[in-house]
């Protein structure tokens, strides 16, 4: 470890590493280096059982971020910790920042993009789901924009419907051949069209899997992020 922090640190200001919690005190150790925690918000209450495990770091902990904290408790989850921990940044759930591409979608779906695949790298920030029963009025599908519309095949009117209004992709589920008017005005508005054998329920899962693993991976989220931290972290302290 300690030949390799040396080669990477050559000429740098700053060497960040990435580490589970078990090599935490290894690397601590090993480098005597501080440590920043990223700790996804699950409810205050565990939020101060784990205090004084960061505390175990002594001086050399640095603070402690808390990553995708909803909305609501934004200005109250800081003091969750009480003393002795210093929280650096209360980082908001956020729906860009857990976006996915549509080539991420159809990865994870085991898909097949059809048209406008120069559009696989966008960004899809949310999800809307055809269910049985809904009329063909575009109303519905007007309520969010960058979406994926889940939608079965055999639904043309549906999709045409998702179409009307600002789609990111179509994602078609189960048997049968997609609707050539649909990919004809897919293709007119540069709107991807993912389709899979699976059945719609199969895909719902695999989408929810990967957004509860999304990553940082994707240039568009940069500018997003940077305005995030430039207001819930406290660089000062670094």
């Amino acid at each position: 470890l300690k030949q390799a922090y040396e080669r990477v640190a050559t000429g740098k200001d700053t060497v960040i590493i990435e580490g589970g919690w078990e090599a935490a005190q290894g690397i601590v150790a090993a480098l005597s280096a501080g440590v920043i925690v990223v700790e996804s918000y699950t409810d205050d209450k565990s939020l101060r059982s784990k205090a004084a495990e960061y505390q175990a770091f002594g001086d050399k902990l640095v603070g402690v971020v808390l990553n995708r904290v909803p909305r609501n408790k934004l200005e109250t989850v800081s003091g969750s910790f009480g003393d002795g921990v210093k929280v650096l940044g209360v980082i908001p759930e956020d729906r860009v920042l857990l976006s996915l591409t549509v080539a991420e979608i159809a990865e994870r779906i085991k898909g097949e993009i059809l048209g406008a695949k120069d559009k696989s790298q966008d960004l899809v920030s949310n999800f809307m789901l055809g269910i049985t029963g809904l009329d063909r009025n575009p109303g519905y599908f007007g309520r969010k924009e960058a979406k994926a519309a889940i939608l079965r095949k055999e639904r043309p009117d549906l999709q045409m419907a998702a179409l009307a209004t600002p789609t990111g992709c179509l994602v078609l589920t189960g048997g049968g051949e997609v609707s050539q008017s649909v990919l004809g005005k897919a293709e007119a508005d540069k709107v991807p069209v993912i389709t899979v054998a699976e059945e719609t329920a199969t895909v719902v899962d695999a989408i929810d899997t990967a957004l509860a693993g999304s990553r940082f991976a994707q240039e568009e989220k940069l500018a997003h992020l940077s305005g995030i931290m430039a207001q819930r972290f406290d660089f000062a302290a670094l």
